[in-house]
């Protein structure tokens, strides 16, 4: 009794987060899978049983609510880790792989693409010096959730130009309509954040986000200047709003005009009687300056396979059918949003509108913040750019704080 009291948080989350498994045990049929989204443990029961019609096998998925990083970074030391972990791609992925304890996925991925099962473009996203390391979950857009009703009224449309959104957010405001929404909190100012810089120069955002280009560059500079004009017009919410339990009911009720957000969330807006084709659509942001090639920020968290894990051939065989259609369609379904699979029909409507602009205009898809640089300086850019939020006024000032950050994570980083 008194060396489980003695147990820190971590370890004792550690210890518990068997579920109905142990860690790093499985049942005959069932692989060990660890999470940290309880909100999809439906969605997962429904792909695990197309699974098991194909392998055999389904997911006894182990949610872990807290400390999931850390979590895994330490039970993936071990043969106490589950079969399947969720992750992150990107930078994140990188950080995982750095300690030799993932399998490659090379094999997996090329027979994904052979069965037209995947799109390639991600292949950057979940890949490690050449090497595949995660299999996609879903791919999911950034994009603009329109309101249905506020744009009927005023006879809008989604905007073709940047000069067409700003017109857009003058009607609205005019006629008593908030144009926008943002949020300060965790990771939600990169929305508003990676939107800007990416429609103002995609290829300084590839610079900046990879270590090439300075935080105190002109064109971070003016895209901070730019947001903070915006913010001046009164044209933004109260920063702390939820997104799904405010911002989608008054997007359905026309109060609020737009709400820049992964297209993930589409199922909380529904969740919160604001429907898909009916309340609100969705659009991708032009590009802000005049012959930039049109872009999009995609995400896409991945599967990644332990070499440690207790039934690695089973898992590796498992996941080899995660992108087949009839796994990927249930899974699709409850998400409300895209597949990694291309083939896979989406039946949102507001998402079937985004892909038709996207394939019209042939957007490039860019990873997001969140997976394009070393997770310490995500973080602390984040709160640079929430505290910017608070006082927009002073960008310079936070840009340079940005700077500073940045030059101690990109050490830290590459001392790794």
């Amino acid at each position: 009794m008194l060396a489980a009291a003695a147990l820190t948080p971590l370890a004792a989350a550690l210890a518990a987060c068997g579920g109905t498994s142990t860690l790093g045990e499985s049942s005959s049929t069932r692989l060990a899978m660890m999470n940290d989204n309880a909100g999809w443990l439906a969605g997962y029961q429904s792909a695990g049983e197309a699974l098991q019609k194909v392998t055999g096998y389904d997911f006894d998925v182990n949610s872990i609510a807290n400390n999931y990083n850390q979590i895994v970074k330490m039970s993936i030391q071990t043969r106490k880790i589950a079969d399947v972990v969720k992750w992150q791609s990107g930078y994140p992925l990188t950080e995982l792989v750095r300690g030799g304890r993932l399998a490659e996925l090379d094999d997996v991925w090329d027979q994904a693409v052979a069965q037209d099962r995947v799109d390639e473009s991600l292949r950057p996203f979940v890949s490690v010096d050449s090497h595949v390391y995660g299999l996609p979950l879903y791919k999911s857009h950034f994009a603009f959730y329109y309101s249905k009703a506020a744009f009927e009224r005023f006879g809008l449309h989604p905007p073709e130009s940047y000069d067409d959104l700003i017109e857009i957010a003058k009607t609205l405001k005019g006629n008593g309509v908030t144009p926008f929404s943002a949020q300060y909190t965790a990771w939600q100012p990169m929305c508003w954040f990676e939107e800007l810089l990416t429609k103002t120069d995609p290829e300084f955002y590839l610079a900046l986000t990879s270590g090439q280009a300075a935080y105190t560059d002109p064109t971070l500079l003016d895209v901070l200047r730019r947001w903070s004009e915006l913010m001046a017009n009164d044209w933004f919410t109260a920063l702390d709003l939820d997104v799904a339990s405010a911002c989608g009911p008054m997007l359905r009720d026309g109060t609020l005009g737009m709400v820049p957000y992964g297209t993930w969330n589409s199922g909380s807006f529904v969740a919160n009687g604001v429907e898909p084709g009916e309340h609100f659509g969705l659009f991708n942001l032009p590009p802000i300056t005049r012959g930039v090639e049109h872009t999009v920020i995609v995400e896409s968290g991945v599967f990644t396979l332990p070499r440690q894990s207790p039934n690695h051939a089973a898992a590796m065989d498992v996941i080899g059918e995660w992108l087949a259609p009839s796994v990927q369609q249930p899974w699709s379904d409850y998400l409300q949003d895209s597949s990694a699979n291309p083939n896979v029909p989406v039946r949102n409507p507001a998402v079937v509108e985004l892909q038709e602009q996207l394939a019209r205009t042939e957007a490039t898809p860019l990873q997001r913040f969140y997976e394009s640089s070393p997770p310490q300086l995500v973080q602390t850019v984040l709160s640079d750019v929430s505290a910017f939020m608070l006082a927009p006024s002073r960008y310079r000032e936070a840009a340079e704080q940005m700077a500073r950050h940045a030059d101690e994570a990109w050490t830290d980083w590459n001392l790794a």
